[in-house]
């Protein structure tokens, strides 16, 4: 299993910046690698599908999420990337003084047919991406 975690400490309250990111449907509203976000329900699981910069799409599924907790919890149906058993969670916490820390983890597999190369690719893929939507939330949330 490859893990991926990233972590930032941002200049707004923790309510603050989940009424910003919190929604499973707001990516598309907060990170600039995101076009479009589409959510729809599908046998009573909530599904988004996201239309990516470079074109490309991705679609997940709503696992757990939690207003109180701050979290939410998906996994990856489709994605053009090689990789398998992915699980996504997105969290908000308190860090007092009208300070938050988000943390954005994702661990997965890579599928069987994949070279070798491609688990690097991905694990930095899944990094950049998480990294990119953080740059935005501290250029939008600057002390």
């Amino acid at each position: 299993m490859l893990t991926v975690s990233v972590e930032e400490m941002l200049a707004a309250s923790a309510d603050t910046l989940w009424d910003c990111i919190g929604g499973f449907n707001t990516l598309a509203d907060w990170h600039p690698g995101i076009e479009k976000s589409i959510v729809a329900v599908d046998r009573g699981q909530t599904v988004r599908t996201l239309t990516l910069a470079n074109g490309a799409t991705i679609t997940e599924r709503l696992e757990q999420a939690s207003d109180v907790d701050r979290s939410y919890t998906y996994t990856l149906i489709e994605s053009p990337l090689p990789i398998i058993n992915h699980h996504s969670t997105l969290t908000v916490s308190d860090a007092g003084a009208g300070r938050c820390i988000v943390s954005w983890s994702a661990a997965f597999e890579m599928d069987q047919g994949a070279a070798a190369n491609d688990r690097s690719r991905a694990e930095a893929t899944v990094s950049d991406l998480y990294q990119a939507g953080f740059v935005a939330l501290r250029e939008r949330f600057a002390a």
